[in-house]
């Protein structure tokens, strides 16, 4: 199985997990070639020549219906019939699941070959002083290991890519062209995908993987939750299995954990504090961290916890800066929000001099311009 924890920074895939998913692709052709089928069963007229399956209740239907004789010499024929067919019905709720399955994957490994062409995390490209990455002197330390993990990560793509192939060409197949493409919220255990040895690999490969994902994503809320416990140790205000408190500088965090990480950033300088809500998107090859705020939606891959740990960082982002003067993009602006880059921040008048606080510098699109802060 293929090690998803955050806690390491491997690129490589395991054999074992791109076997296993080999091993689906043969069960799914069996399935296809000998698909599970239902017999929808339709009452139609046909010609007394091609008359073939009937029973009692449509004999005595043909017989009082008048519109099926003709006269000839006088004398009343029957010219149709009313009879059962039956036809093949593989728009079941197994081969949808079968489908539903076989593009899920397709969509994880194509996920996978979008990370080699991932662009660097919006609030790197501003050159913040902060973390591995902040400043742009540390950029190019950021395209070394990127194109490090691209060579490390090209074997593995030759075989997905043999996988995608695979999975394209039975995608293009009859069978699928007769199968509606659905997506379950929850999928259940039937006769078929118990029982049958093609159908029940295909289901407990799914729970094995879902359950597994689910894990994971349990598994970097802990692992996050004690790093930060034992980074801010001697400034915790509320300790919890599920809600954690500490104080940051002029900055407390509040992170309580249900299903979805809810973070609460509040400045007690200026007594302002602002909501984010992450969660984690986890499929066999790809880890996603997607923020929530104020009705946007961002998305970033992730490889191990000190990605996530940069990003709340990011969330105190203070600088010094004229008035009417974006902090960011320096483009002349007299809101607290700026058109041209994006950037949203609190003005903070000290002895010193003014600040901002940008509060959403993961938002920010700086386009290619770069500038050391």
């Amino acid at each position: 199985m293929i090690s998803l924890s955050l806690k390491e920074n491997k690129t490589n895939f395991s054999f074992s997990l791109l076997d296993n998913i080999s091993l689906l692709l043969e069960h799914v052709l069996n399935i296809v070639s000998t698909h599970k089928v239902d017999l929808k069963k339709e009452e139609v007229l046909v010609r007394v020549e091609n008359f073939k399956l009937y029973d009692k209740s449509l004999i005595n239907k043909t017989i009082s219906d008048s519109r099926m004789y003709t006269l000839e010499n006088e004398s009343a024929k029957l010219k149709s019939l009313y009879q059962y067919n039956y036809e093949e019905d593989v728009d079941t709720y197994e081969n949808r699941f079968i489908a539903y399955i076989l593009y899920s994957l397709k969509d994880d490994i194509v996920d996978s070959y979008r990370l080699k062409e991932r662009e660097k995390l919006p609030f790197l490209k501003a050159g913040i002083s902060y973390g591995d990455y902040g400043t742009y002197s540390l950029l190019s330390r950021y395209e070394m290991n990127l194109k490090k993990e691209q060579e490390e990560q090209y074997e593995n793509h030759i075989y997905l890519l043999s996988l995608l192939r695979r999975i394209n060409n039975l995608l293009k197949s009859e069978f699928f062209k007769r199968v509606k493409r659905v997506r379950f919220n929850e999928v259940y255990a039937t006769n078929v995908l118990i029982n049958d040895k093609d159908y029940s690999f295909c289901y407990y490969y799914y729970l094995k993987n879902k359950q597994n994902n689910e894990n994971l994503k349990q598994e970097i809320i802990d692992d996050l939750f004690k790093l930060l416990k034992d980074k801010n140790k001697d400034n915790l205000i509320f300790n919890k299995p599920d809600y954690l408190s500490f104080r940051n500088g002029h900055f407390v965090f509040s992170l309580k954990n249900n299903e979805r990480l809810l973070i609460d950033v509040l400045n007690k300088e200026i007594n302002k504090f602002y909501e984010y809500l992450l969660d984690f998107k986890i499929n066999l090859f790809v880890k996603k961290m997607i923020v929530y705020f104020e009705g946007q939606e961002y998305s970033f891959d992730v490889k191990n916890l000190n990605y996530i740990l940069e990003f709340l960082s990011s969330l105190t982002l203070t600088l010094k800066t004229p008035e009417n003067i974006c902090p960011l993009c320096r483009n002349e602006n007299e809101d607290t929000f700026c058109h041209r880059c994006g950037a949203r921040y609190e003005i903070i008048h000290r002895k010193n001099g003014t600040f901002a606080w940008i509060y959403n510098i993961f938002a920010v699109d700086l386009g290619d311009e770069h500038h050391e802060i």
